[in-house]
């Protein structure tokens, strides 16, 4: 079995590209989350979890809400999606011009990517909240969560371009007229283009999971109180 086959569809991708560390690969989930955890993170954690079994009950969300929200993320997932599809058509950069204007245009759709989903999922906790004390736990849980390790994931995420740069580099240096062969003009710059909206749409994928997570847990608890 391969090494990376429970890994997200991002770390596979980028793993295709540029072998990642394998040894980094072999821990487990919570032993690599708790090495980013530093003693007041800790601290803040604890305190959390105190504030969530103490918690005071809610009251039940209505079933609407938990329908309104799945079309919010769908229209929220469609959208960023055409974006990052539009970019197909974007001018076709000078070669000479290198990896900037790809780099340019991946850190545009980042930052798009965050600002839409971070308050679809402010507002998802915010429907836990009213929906059942359980659901309470999960939305206080996530925001810790959110708290503790967002600024890592964003820093983690930030690295990305610096694979699709070695991606880039690579598909150069690939090219058959280095072979001593005709080439086609520029394909390997197309290829290098689809390389990075399917990186585009991986990330979205990974940044989408936690509110996939609150949205199902919703449903869930809506389904069971008609």
């Amino acid at each position: 079995m391969r090494r990376n086959a429970g890994s997200s569809r991002l770390v596979r991708l980028l793993d295709n590209w540029i072998p990642l560390d394998a040894e980094a690969s072999r821990q487990e989930v919570a032993e690599r989350l708790g090495q980013w955890l530093g003693v007041h993170d800790v601290v803040t954690l604890h305190a959390a979890q105190q504030s969530i079994a103490s918690g005071p009950a809610p009251e039940t969300v209505a079933v609407a809400t938990a329908a309104e929200l799945t079309e919010e993320l769908r229209r929220l997932r469609a959208s960023l999606q055409g974006l990052i599809s539009a970019g197909e058509s974007y001018a076709q950069p000078d070669p000479d011009a290198g990896f900037a204007p790809h780099h340019r245009r991946y850190l545009g759709q980042q930052r798009s990517m965050q600002g839409s989903i971070d308050g679809l999922r402010a507002r998802l906790r915010q429907a836990l909240s009213a929906a059942s004390p359980r659901l309470a736990q999960l939305a206080m849980l996530d925001g810790v969560m959110q708290q503790l390790y967002g600024a890592r994931e964003q820093k983690l995420l930030s690295t990305v371009p610096l694979f699709l740069k070695e991606r880039f580099e690579q598909l150069h240096r690939q090219q058959p007229d280095a072979l001593g062969l005709v080439p086609l003009p520029l394909a390997w710059l197309d290829t290098f283009r689809r390389d990075l909206q399917e990186a585009l749409l991986a990330e979205l994928e990974t940044r989408l999971q936690p509110l996939l997570g609150m949205l199902y847990a919703l449903n869930t608890d809506a389904k069971s109180h008609p």
